[in-house]
């Protein structure tokens, strides 16, 4: 696994929008800076 640093770019990857639709990473920050939120689910 790759080690990650502060302040570096995210490594490319593909999620999951809401509706389930995926998505590059890569594209999203294209325009503008993001912020990826990971959200654990317990049910």
């Amino acid at each position: 696994m790759m080690k990650l640093v502060v302040g570096t770019a995210a490594p490319n990857m593909t999620a999951k929008d809401v509706n389930g639709n995926s998505l590059a990473l890569s594209t999203l920050w294209q325009a503008q800076p993001i912020v990826l939120s990971f959200l654990r689910h317990f049910g």
